[in-house]
């Protein structure tokens, strides 16, 4: 299966990429690289499905996490690509990117291999949330 189909970005579509790596064998998928506003926006007036964030380590993330949190609330989808390990000397994984982003609100959804090198978490805000509110009657 294509890189594009398993990250649900329709054939010939840019996306906008923020940090993007030179490394990063996004096979079908066009990649344009912007700043993370630039990003928003495309993604906020229906350009592009998505937009990927590429981030080393979980430093790199966590400045971030406050962009992150706006774009979640905001119901932008997003794919974090982080390196797999030894690549870059990341302390980020599967379970680091997810957690460390739960902390914020943000919750990772579906993770997919890119190449030798990277792998990436898909974060879309559907508006269901994990919590159930109890009230009192």
């Amino acid at each position: 299966m294509s890189l594009a189909k398993k990250m649900f970005i329709p054939q010939d579509t840019m996306v906008p990429c923020v940090k993007l790596a030179v490394d990063a064998d996004l096979d079908d998928v066009s990649p344009w690289a912007v700043d993370f506003d630039q990003a928003t926006e495309v993604v906020e007036q229906g350009k592009s499905p998505a937009m990927f964030i590429f981030a080393e380590n979980s430093e790199e993330l966590e400045s971030l996490a406050p962009k992150l949190k706006s774009a979640w609330d905001k119901k932008l989808t997003f794919w974090i690509f982080y390196p797999k390990k030894p690549h870059l000397g990341t302390d980020l994984g599967r379970d680091a990117v997810w957690k460390q982003l739960k902390r914020h609100g943000v919750q990772g959804t579906r993770q997919v291999a890119v190449g030798d090198k990277w792998s990436c978490m898909y974060f879309k805000n559907s508006g269901k949330s994990d919590y159930v509110e109890i009230v009192a009657g």
